[in-house]
């Protein structure tokens, strides 16, 4: 499935902080891969807060050059967020072999 996914953009200008901007490149994951890596967000980094995942939406993930990803659940009221960042996975299985941190504007 299409995903979306950011890269460097190299030919563009740097920002005032000497970064490149970002710009979109094409990008693709099996939907089991995706599901391996959504559940094992929810089983294994999030397990513990009782969170009751049936108040927020599905998942939105956002790719870094098809290396790493982040996972954003909005509350489908209040609109507030779960994130899990930098999230690394098994090529081959989708499941998580690392995440940096998950945190949110959402008190757990």
């Amino acid at each position: 499935m299409q995903v979306q996914n950011y890269t460097t953009d190299i030919m563009g200008q740097v920002n005032l902080y000497g970064h490149l901007p970002l710009k979109q490149i094409g990008g693709s994951i099996a939907r089991r891969k995706l599901e391996r890596m959504i559940r094992d967000a929810k089983r294994h980094y999030l397990d513990g807060y009782d969170i009751d995942w049936t108040r927020y939406g599905d998942p939105e993930v956002v790719f870094d050059d098809m290396i790493t990803c982040d996972m954003t659940w909005t509350h489908k009221v209040s609109g507030r967020k779960i994130m899990l960042t930098r999230i690394f996975w098994d090529e081959r299985t989708g499941a998580i072999v690392q995440a940096g941190t998950n945190y949110g504007d959402l008190t757990l």
